[in-house]
């Protein structure tokens, strides 16, 4: 007996604070309930979770892949969520999801919102709770910031994320925390002796047993809550934080880090031919450019800022590639590629399967065949005038032999043909992978 395969679904869950996604609020509820709906349903489940992420912004990693799924996967019948606001809490982009899902033949699913099965209400229903959405996250947002407010006329903090050298009274007011306020006044000193962010990092790092990055270092020196001072759209206050940090001394750290950023040339690089793309072959971090001058000579390349900057010393590296050699080889394989006889019938394969998954587009309109034409004529349906113009649109259709998939083809080709060899690499490939050894592994092209 022949196994039937089971219809394809889509579960999305998620949860607004990353609080709430350590404590596990709501999200093992959300994907339980959409598996029991999958199992009475005897649906192949697939569950994207975005954990911690607001449902304001569409730019959630999950979110993204689940509509990805919607777009290219042709098996996909379902998207299922507990509630439409786990989808988004905006109007405007519920209503988005909504037309994607039935251009592509997806059912969308609430487990606690009943929609119709009707195309055209579902647009309205959907609309009318996107909007009930859209209103209550104004509500709760206005309502933290009302207790914000608040807090700020107390005297409280507002971030419980207090700087390193504070912590909370048992009052709930900020106190200084003695051993890490000594190294705080410890570390503005340092740096106004030269010591660098690097050295900086490495030496708060070991003496707070936890690694401390070089943003952190940054952030610190220019925090003026150091200072006493707490600045936020409610207000000024002097009655936060108590000082640790006398004022001049900030002042000075100020100066030098002004006069730091002055010596530093910052030349954009946006216009280098793999700009963001090639990756660290350690970390996958994408790799910067530099420009360098030494003795009249200028030197280009391509090295991973994350890797000498990893807070964690067992974790740091550095990677970096000359530019010119690199691009030689990059291009030199780009070409090899190009340039390969059956390159013309790979890109054919690669565009008929991309194609394939996109909605059906206008095509040519075939004209009625000569027999048709005949019998038409013989009915008479037609004169003998509109047979002559009938006969001669069809022999010009069948003289250029066009069907919809080789004119799709053939649109693709031409537009891919224009490109030319920059918007090539800029538009087609995502990402170029070399090994340690500075060799390239593969070039990804970009999924869209």
């Amino acid at each position: 007996m022949m196994k039937l395969n089971k219809t394809k679904a889509i579960g999305y869950t998620r949860v607004s604070t990353r609080r709430q996604a350590r404590q596990g609020f709501s999200l093992s509820s959300q994907r339980q309930g959409i598996q029991q709906y999958a199992g009475a349903n005897k649906l192949a489940l697939k569950v994207f979770e975005d954990a911690g992420i607001s449902g304001a912004t569409m730019q959630r990693p999950a979110l993204q892949n689940v509509l990805n799924y919607i777009r290219f996967d042709v098996g996909v019948k379902y998207l299922v969520v507990s509630r439409l606001d786990r989808l988004s809490r905006n109007a405007a982009d519920m209503i988005q999801i909504t037309e994607l899902c039935q251009s592509h033949g997806v059912q969308l699913v609430s487990l606690n919102e009943h929609l119709s099965g009707n195309p055209s209400s579902l647009k309205s229903q959907v609309a009318i709770y996107g909007a009930v959405a859209e209103f209550q996250r104004s509500i709760i947002r206005e309502n933290v910031m009302l207790g914000s407010a608040r807090r700020f006329k107390a005297g409280l903090p507002v971030s419980m994320k207090l700087p390193i050298g504070y912590k909370l009274g048992p009052d709930g007011h900020v106190m200084p925390d003695l051993i890490p306020t000594l190294l705080v006044v410890e570390l503005f000193y340092k740096y106004l002796d030269g010591v660098g962010y690097r050295r900086l990092a490495d030496w708060l790092s070991e003496k707070m047993q936890r690694p401390i990055s070089l943003v952190t270092i940054s952030t610190m020196l220019q925090n003026k809550h150091y200072i006493g001072y707490a600045e936020s759209v409610y207000g000024m206050s002097s009655e936060i934080y108590p000082a640790i940090i006398e004022e001049r001394t900030f002042i000075a750290a100020q100066k030098r880090r002004i006069q730091q950023a002055q010596n530093k040339v910052r030349t954009s690089r946006k216009d280098d031919l793999l700009y963001q793309k090639l990756k660290c072959p350690i970390c996958e971090h994408h790799l910067g450019v530099n420009v360098v001058t030494k003795n009249g000579h200028q030197y280009c390349y391509y090295y991973c800022s994350m890797g000498k900057n990893i807070a964690d010393k067992a974790q740091r590296h550095t990677f970096r590639m000359r530019a010119p050699e690199t691009r030689s080889v990059f291009l030199d394989s780009i070409r090899s590629v190009v340039s390969d006889p059956g390159f013309i019938s790979i890109l054919r394969s690669a565009l008929d399967a991309r194609l394939a998954t996109l909605p059906a587009q206008a095509t040519l309109r075939q004209p009625a065949s000569s027999t048709q034409l005949y019998k038409q004529f013989e009915a008479g349906d037609i004169n003998a005038s509109e047979l002559r113009e009938g006969l001669s649109e069809w022999k010009r259709f069948k003289a250029r032999q066009v069907t919809p998939s080789n004119e799709r083809f053939s649109k693709a080709l031409q537009k891919f043909q224009q490109m030319g060899l920059v918007m090539f690499i800029k538009r087609v490939i995502e990402s170029v992978l070399f090994d340690k050894d500075k060799q390239i592994v593969a070039i990804e092209p970009k999924s869209d």
